[in-house]
C-alpha cells in the first residue's frame, strides 16, 4: 500500500463513525504504524484524527499493539464501505487525489542548467562564486562548521549567469532562463517563530492529504532564527528544462499551495534569489540552519529546535536521533 492511499482508507472509517473511541483509535494507529512507521504516517493520522494533547501520538506509539497490522484497518474500512482491493501490502483503490502538482514545461532543453551562485559573508556580497552541481544534496555545509551567513541561489542557471556577472560585475538585471529543482517555501514570524512552526505543521498535513505528494519528498529546515524552509521534490519539476518565466510559475504554484498561512513569505521567488546554505550559521542568532524530520516538527517546540540548532546536523543524523528517541520511550 502506498502512503498516499492511506487517507481514503481512514476516511471511510471516520466518515461513518466519526472520531473513534480510544480502543478503536489505538487499533487503527497500530495497524497504520505497522506498515508506515511513525514519521511518515503521523501527519495523515493527525490531520484526520487531531491530537487532543500535544505529543499524544508519540506517547501512544510506544504503547502500540504489536499484533495489529494494516490488514486489520482495511477490514474495518471495508465494513464502512471502503472499496479498495487489498492484497498483502498493496492496495488498488478507485480514490483519486484531488490536487496534483502542476507540470513545468520543457521550454529550452538545449541548455544545461547546473550552475548555482554561492554567496559568502552576507547576502549582499554579490556576485558570489559560481559552481556546477549535479544534485541539490551538494548544497549543504555539514562537516564544515563555523561558516556564517553563506547563501546559495534557489534556481539553477546556465553558464549565461556567470558570463553576465563577469561582464557587468553584478547580477542585477539578469533576465535569462533558469531551472527549478524543487518547490520552495519560506515560513517566517519574527515576533513568534512558534507561529511559523505551527503553520509548517498544518502545511505538511495539507500537502500530504490534498496533493499527490509523499512526506519523503519533503525537506524541512529550521533557518536558525525566525522560521522554516520547506522543499518539495517532484519529478515533473526536477526533470523539466529551463524557461524565462520559471520564477513566475513556481511562485504561482507555491503561493496557491500555501494560501492562507500568515507566516508564508510569498516574496523569495525572483530569478536570482538566494537562500541560506544548510548547516551554516545565522549571524543574527548564532544558530545553524539544520534539517528536521516530520516527527520532530510535530513533537518538538521552538525552544527545543533552537537548542538543537546550536550544532550542525545531517539529515541522516536527524533520522537516527529521532529513532533513538522513539526507542528510548518504548
Amino acid at each position: 500500500m502506498q502512503l498516499n492511499e492511506l487517507s481514503p482508507l481512514l476516511e471511510a472509517i471516520i466518515g461513518k463513525h466519526g472520531r473513534p473511541d480510544y480502543t478503536t483509535w489505538l487499533k487503527i494507529c497500530s495497524g497504520v504504524w505497522s506498515e508506515f512507521g511513525f514519521d511518515e504516517s503521523f501527519p495523515i493520522l493527525n490531520s484526520l484524527m487531531p491530537e487532543e494533547h500535544t505529543g499524544e501520538y508519540l506517547r501512544k506509539y510506544n504503547k502500540r499493539l504489536k499484533n495489529v497490522t494494516l490488514g486489520t484497518v482495511v477490514h474495518m474500512a471495508r465494513q464502512c464501505g471502503y472499496t479498495g482491493k487489498f492484497t498483502g501490502n498493496k492496495t488498488v483503490t478507485s480514490h483519486k487525489t484531488e490536487c496534483r502538482l502542476p507540470e513545468i514545461c520543457r521550454d529550452e532543453p538545449e541548455k544545461v542548467y547546473n550552475v548555482v551562485e554561492i554567496v559568502s559573508d552576507g547576502a549582499f556580497n554579490r556576485p558570489g562564486e559560481f559552481r556546477q552541481i549535479k544534485s541539490i544534496s551538494e548544497l549543504d555545509a555539514h562537516g564544515h562548521p563555523g561558516l556564517v551567513d553563506v547563501y546559495h541561489s534557489i534556481y539553477w542557471h546556465s553558464e549565461d549567469l556567470p558570463r553576465y556577472a563577469e561582464a557587468n560585475q553584478s547580477i542585477s538585471g539578469y533576465d535569462q532562463a533558469c531551472k527549478a529543482s524543487v518547490l520552495h517555501f519560506d515560513f517566517d514570524c519574527k515576533e513568534n517563530p512558534g507561529i511559523a512552526l505551527e503553520d509548517v505543521r498544518q502545511f505538511i498535513e495539507r500537502v500530504c492529504s490534498g496533493y499527490d505528494v509523499l512526506i519523503d519528498a519533503m525537506q524541512i529546515w529550521f533557518t536558525g532564527a525566525k522560521g522554516f524552509s520547506v522543499f518539495i521534490s517532484d519529478q515533473a519539476i526536477s526533470e523539466s528544462a529551463g524557461a524565462v518565466d520559471i520564477p513566475e510559475r513556481i511562485k504561482g504554484i507555491c503561493s496557491s499551495m500555501a494560501e492562507g498561512f500568515n507566516s508564508f513569505d510569498p516574496t523569495p521567488y525572483d530569478r536570482c534569489r538566494i537562500w541560506r546554505l544548510p548547516n551554516t550559521i545565522n549571524g543574527k542568532s548564532g544558530l545553524y540552519k539544520i534539517p528536521l524530520i516530520a516527527g520532530e516538527v510535530f513533537t518538538w517546540d521552538i525552544d527545543r529546535i533552537r537548542d538543537r540548532a546550536k550544532e550542525q546536523r545531517s539529515l541522516q543524523g536527524a533520522v537516527q536521533e529521532f529513532s533513538k528517541e522513539v526507542a528510548h520511550h518504548e
